[in-house]
């Protein structure tokens, strides 16, 4: 029961987040400010274009296989996460690609899989209403 208590908060309180960032908050829908608010950062507040780019580049142009590399790259990261075994997240994704890959004939060195995950990670830019939703939460404390 505890647990679920905690989880119902935290749900609470990313789900407030995600409405004072997109302005549809209420005031009378805070009761309690979260102390602490989690964001997804990969593909949620950073656009992740250009590496899907490079990524399906060095796939051969095997644009069909991106969501299995995507999904692949996430559970890895997940499975990472909880078993606290951390590797960042281009390591993740530069062993995904290369999996996915061999799993799929394509033929791929690391260093090919390292230039088409690590150089674009680096550079990703934010999505374009990540700054205000920010400074929204910003102002609401």
């Amino acid at each position: 029961m505890m647990v679920r208590g905690k989880l119902k908060k935290v749900a609470g309180s990313v789900l407030l987040g995600i409405g004072l960032m997109s302005g549809n908050a209420m005031a009378d829908d805070v009761v309690d400010k979260p102390k602490v608010l989690i964001f997804d950062v990969n593909e949620t507040l950073l656009d992740l274009t250009s590496m899907r780019s490079s990524v399906g580049e060095a796939l051969g142009g095997r644009e069909d296989l991106l969501p299995l590399w995507f999904s692949t790259m996430l559970h890895y990261s997940l499975v990472s996460t909880v078993t606290r075994d951390y590797h960042d997240f281009g390591q993740i994704g530069v062993a995904s690609l290369l999996v996915v890959a061999q799993n799929n004939g394509v033929e791929l060195t690391d260093e090919q899989a390292k230039k088409a995950i690590i150089t674009p990670l680096l550079t990703l830019p934010p999505h374009p209403d990540v700054k205000e939703g920010l400074a929204r939460l910003k102002a609401q404390g």
